[in-house]
């Protein structure tokens, strides 16, 4: 049977019934909602659905300590790539891939985005 684990805030675990070890969007140190520290993790893929802070700031972290293969969109895998991160898959929306443990599409997702400084926050343009 699988199992899914919800971490606070985006942040989901996902154990296949093969035992494929799946994170969604890993956001553990300074997720106010877990106390699961990054390093714990057990991982064999890891996917960001996009590169906002509290979405992929412990991707990397992740990958590094778990083996993890990295899939993400086109952008983000080139810039995990530039932190030498080797084992990754590339998605665009509308995509998907067959992997070992199922099918996943990269669908269409919006909301707000916003930017935060120094005694200022200024609210952008979607994300996309």
């Amino acid at each position: 049977m699988a199992k899914l684990d919800f971490y606070g805030h985006a942040t989901f675990g996902l154990t296949t019934e093969d035992g494929t070890r799946i994170i969604i969007d890993p956001f553990f140190v300074e997720n106010p909602w877990t106390d699961v520290e990054v390093d714990a993790v057990e991982a064999d893929f890891v996917f960001c659905t996009h590169g906002h802070f509290d979405h992929f700031v412990d991707a990397i972290p992740l990958v590094r300590a778990s083996g993890a293969k990295f899939v993400g969109s086109y952008e983000l895998v080139e810039y995990v790539e530039t932190q030498g991160v080797t084992d990754v898959h590339p998605l665009h929306i509308g995509g998907g891939w067959d992997f070992p443990f199922g099918r996943a599409k990269m669908v269409t997702a919006v909301h707000g985005g916003c930017v935060y400084g120094e005694g200022a926050e200024a609210y952008t343009t979607n994300p996309g």
